[in-house]
């Protein structure tokens, strides 16, 4: 009987503390919660040539504050007849106490990453991409520029070297 109250008490201690550090790590996503207006450039691919993007993304908390809830959704125009978007969500992995980021876009494809945190002002998710003609290294990057103001640039790896597909700028509305 003693053993299984010890080992209950470790379990509940290992919870505590797996818990304790989460919300910390996860709060580090504040800054990007609210909705933001985009434009920016997406460059020249296999799957379309350089056009101007707009969009907004809009970003809220859920689940009792644990994951953060992404959309972006590009505004069809003449120069981006095919507009992008994509869905999903940011939180923590409480066991590497990272980072980590799932999303769903409107090519059918989908990607996960994972970060350290912050660094200065850059935050940086690396990880697979699975587009419909394979798998390629991704990385999102925010750019903090202020308050009201971030860049968002995504890229991907090609024969070892990063190449730039998208930026934009987004304000908070």
């Amino acid at each position: 009987m003693v053993r299984k109250v010890l080992f209950a008490i470790c379990l509940w201690t290992v919870a505590v503390s797996a818990s304790a550090a989460e919300p910390m790590m996860v709060r580090q996503l504040d800054y990007l919660a609210g909705q933001w207006d985009c434009s920016g450039t997406a460059f020249a691919s296999p799957m379309a040539p350089e056009h101007a993007t707009m969009g907004t993304a809009k970003l809220g908390w859920i689940l009792d504050g644990k994951w953060l809830s992404f959309a972006y959704v590009e505004k069809k125009t003449t120069a981006n007849p095919m507009p992008y978007s994509v869905s999903g969500f940011m939180g923590t992995d409480a066991h590497d106490n990272t980072l980590v980021i799932g999303g769903v876009d409107s090519m059918g494809g989908y990607s996960t990453g994972g970060s350290a945190g912050w660094d200065g002002m850059n935050l940086t998710f690396t990880g697979p991409w699975h587009m419909a003609d394979g798998m390629v290294n991704g990385r999102d990057m925010f750019t903090k520029k202020g308050d009201r103001q971030m860049t968002h640039t995504a890229l991907v790896e090609m024969d070892g070297k990063w190449v730039n597909l998208a930026e934009e700028t987004c304000t908070r509305k």
